[in-house]
């Protein structure tokens, strides 16, 4: 096939011309206790005028999705979870190869869970898979943030961060510690991009 995007290097990155925009996703068992950090690190995003990009799975996201209002919702299909109001839920032939490319048994995952990994590529990637994000903020135990630490206990925040990690795209994982005054120092950093 003729796919083969290279990662964008962090001056291409900051050089789109597109709206700013985070995702803020993770794995099952989150705990209720997150959501004043998940409502903090949304406020922090939309101060800096980032647009969210959340799913609607359940555990983290679910949090997420009961806690932050006019988020672009990426499902893995239509009407998921009861969601109806979701900005894409069409999974491409691209999404899925970089679904794929990130997800090494991708060959052995049930043809529905592997709509769950081509969700993740559109919430990293866009809807099209042409606007990346420009941060991953994640949820999971192990405290994942790129391939170096991705483990069994990984799951989806894992995928996330691995598509992230190969796109140049900053990872920050909430469950680490001082991850909101990395995300601050980040912003920061892009208030005039």
């Amino acid at each position: 096939g003729g796919f083969n995007r290279q990662p964008l290097t962090p001056e291409e990155l900051a050089a789109l011309k597109l709206p700013k925009s985070a995702v803020l996703a993770g794995n099952y068992g989150a705990p209720e206790q997150l959501v004043p950090l998940i409502r903090e690190i949304a406020d922090l995003l939309r101060q800096h005028g980032f647009d969210i990009r959340i799913s609607a799975m359940d555990g983290f996201d679910k949090l997420v999705l009961d806690n932050v209002q006019g988020a672009e919702i990426h499902l893995p299909w239509k009407d998921f979870n009861q969601v109806q109001n979701a900005f894409s839920t069409f999974n491409s032939d691209e999404c899925k190869e970089y679904a794929k490319r990130y997800m090494p048994d991708w060959s052995t995952v049930k043809e529905s869970h592997q709509a769950f990994f081509a969700k993740n590529a559109r919430l990293v990637l866009g809807k099209t898979c042409k606007q990346p994000c420009q941060i991953s903020i994640i949820w999971s135990e192990d405290g994942v943030e790129g391939p170096a630490n991705r483990g069994p206990r990984s799951a989806h925040a894992g995928h996330i961060a691995a598509i992230s990690h190969a796109m140049n795209i900053p990872v920050i994982n909430i469950s680490n510690p001082n991850a909101v005054q990395r995300l601050r120092q980040f912003l920061e950093g892009n208030r005039n991009g």
